[in-house]
């Protein structure tokens, strides 16, 4: 193996249609995180297969797979303009070869493959948690900018109360859906909803033809090895001993659903809360995990109807956004990082 002055192993890069490879193994031996949370994904494979426009940056060495990278070319939205933009995400090195700086040799190409393909303006983005200081030092010096921050948030309750207003979207109803979206998220940037939302996996709370509230759901599986903080520590090792506590959160079989492309109606927030129980009702989950940048107006109205539940009092984790753009003004990324973000379900 050759290493590079800069520290940077040598490999070979290539672009892999998802098709081609079986990397739900790779993905789910690696443990995520690498400071405060850490954690294993489980029954990755549902989750790969729903990702649309997905393209596997892989990094191999004698026909070995050393390091893999996901990818998804969008359109994504920010105040009526459609910017090309790639979003990156399940980095991961095979642990065998941790250390040797094929991390650093990906990291690098991805941001010459993806830059290549930017038409005029657009940007490279992805999400690193804010206590991972060592990737956000490394994306820092490839060039990208912190623009946003949100927030990995738990919804848990016992008993979540099913309601006989919620039931699926239908396929005749997604222009609707996709009009109210983006009218509730005017003046937000990182929407995507034309390829994000997936009529099988929407639900809706209505009364008759009117939609009072929406949601996305896919269900997850994790094992916890840690969680950040006093907090966290409690989550981990005194909610698994309590077995009521423990319905909400068993580190080593966490299953919850991943929430996203949440609507309610003006002024009805309460049909959003609502509509989130009826869902892990309907899923038999206590759990709901969402994602949320705090300063969207849209979540400063919802989080007054009151409390997302223990679990997130202990678990709440913050993450960065940080992208790499081209063909911008300094002052219109100013202007970008002062809009609150959407986080798209295909983007977690």
């Amino acid at each position: 193996m050759t290493i590079t002055d800069a520290g940077e192993a040598t490999g070979e890069v290539e672009e892999t249609p998802p098709c081609s490879l079986d990397v739900s193994h790779l993905l789910e031996k690696v443990v995520w995180g690498t400071e405060g949370a850490r954690y294993k994904l489980v029954d990755i494979e549902p989750t790969l297969r729903h990702l649309p426009n997905t393209t596997y940056l892989t990094l191999k060495k004698d026909e070995d797979l050393i390091a893999l990278r996901l990818y998804i070319e969008k359109q994504a939205q920010w105040k009526s303009q459609s910017l090309h933009s790639f979003y990156h995400s399940f980095f991961v090195v095979d642990p065998a070869f941790k250390g040797q700086g094929y991390g650093k040799t990906l990291a690098r190409a991805t941001v010459y493959r993806l830059q290549e393909k930017i038409k005029g303006r657009g940007l490279i983005y992805c999400h690193v948690e804010t206590d991972n200081v060592q990737s956000l030092r490394i994306s820092e010096s490839l060039g990208y900018q912190r623009v946003g921050r949100f927030y990995a948030m738990t919804f848990s309750r016992f008993f979540p109360s099913g309601s006989d207003r919620a039931r699926k979207l239908s396929q005749a109803e997604v222009p609707k859906m996709m009009r109210l979206l983006t009218e509730q998220y005017e003046g937000h940037a990182l929407t995507d909803f034309s390829l994000s939302l997936r009529p099988e996996s929407y639900y809706v709370l209505a009364e008759g033809n009117k939609i009072l509230a929406g949601l996305q759901a896919d269900p997850q599986h994790w094992k916890i090895l840690s969680l950040a903080g006093t907090g966290g520590a409690v989550a981990l090792h005194a909610l698994p001993r309590i077995p009521l506590l423990r319905d909400l959160f068993n580190p080593q079989r966490f299953e919850f659903l991943k929430i996203g492309n949440v609507f309610f109606e003006k002024g009805r927030p309460d049909a959003a809360f609502e509509l989130f129980e009826a869902v892990l009702a309907q899923h038999q989950r206590k759990t709901a995990m969402m994602f949320w940048d705090k300063t969207s107006p849209v979540f400063k109205e919802l989080a007054t109807v009151g409390s997302f539940g223990l679990l997130n009092a202990l678990t709440e984790t913050p993450v960065e956004v940080i992208a790499r753009f081209q063909g911008f003004a300094d002052s219109e990324i100013v202007d970008f990082s002062r809009h609150p973000k959407v986080i798209s379900p295909i983007d977690i």
